[in-house]
């Protein structure tokens, strides 16, 4: 513990997510704003096909700023000279930040579970003592890799700078539920 760094971060950026819902976000305005006139064969669609563009249009807008309302940067860092792990989220519904005293930490592990199409997704997360789950992200990813990275380094900086004792343990699978999101 002799050269520990003050603060050390992690940050998850869901950019692909962000991408993806300002697709959805802007195809779905272009609808809804096309079937009330930007359309400039506007005049000769029926009613009907107007009122499912509008429809269609705000399913897709709704999708779209729903995604974009739930996934927020989410930044973890481990304060050295605090003893502390600080998780800040920091998106559209506002920014959040959860403390938590460094012996409150019982094991830093990547999460699975399994998607829609029974695919594994992995998310990286905090277990308390208490065996409460702190998710590092909101997304749940395909590729292990990343969350593996960000348990990795958060491992090495609670054991080596700040001296936790990390309870070794083989993570089971969790139900996406079961992560209490900050």
């Amino acid at each position: 513990m002799g050269n520990a760094r003050p603060v050390t971060t992690v940050r998850d950026r869901p950019g692909c997510v962000w991408i993806a819902a300002s697709l959805f976000l802007a195809v779905g305005l272009l609808f809804v704003v096309g079937s009330l006139g930007l359309f400039t064969n506007n005049s000769e669609d029926p009613l009907w096909g107007r009122l499912l563009a509008f429809a269609m249009g705000l399913v897709g807008a709704g999708i779209g700023a729903c995604l974009l309302w739930r996934t927020p940067l989410m930044t973890t860092s481990i304060d050295v000279a605090r003893r502390c792990v600080v998780i800040r989220e920091q998106g559209l519904a506002g920014r959040r930040e959860h403390t938590i005293d460094a012996d409150q930490i019982r094991n830093v592990i990547v999460a699975e579970t399994l998607d829609g199409d029974g695919d594994a997704t992995y998310q990286a997360q905090i277990v308390l003592v208490s065996g409460e789950h702190l998710a590092l992200s909101r997304v749940w990813m395909p590729d292990r890799r990343p969350s593996a990275k960000q348990v990795e380094v958060l491992g090495q900086v609670l054991t080596q700078d700040l001296g936790v004792r990390l309870v070794d343990g083989v993570a089971l699978p969790v139900g996406r539920s079961d992560a209490t999101p900050n």
